[in-house]
């Protein structure tokens, strides 16, 4: 996988300050936070994180930023999913 990233072990320096070992760039993780439910390929990013407060979430995106590293969520879109399907199922 190429990076995207122009300073990806920089970025990856300032991530470990902010989160400890709540970040990962094992590939089964980067591949499925990859996949989308369309038809276009996977797009698997550089890094996964796991950010636990909004300080957090806004230190993440100013790192981003500043490594000119692009960013996206998706847990809010996952947990509505399997809320839906739970709900859908019982």
């Amino acid at each position: 996988m190429s990076s995207r990233t122009r300073d990806l072990p920089a970025l990856l320096d300032t991530l470990a300050t902010i989160l400890g070992d709540r970040w990962t760039r094992a590939e089964s993780e980067l591949l499925q936070h990859g996949r989308g439910e369309t038809h276009l390929a996977a797009a698997p990013p550089d890094v996964v994180v796991y950010p636990e407060s909004t300080d957090e979430v806004s230190a993440i995106v100013r790192a981003c930023a500043e490594h000119d590293a692009p960013s996206s969520r998706t847990a809010p879109a996952r947990r509505s999913r399997d809320m839906w399907r739970r709900w859908k199922a019982g």
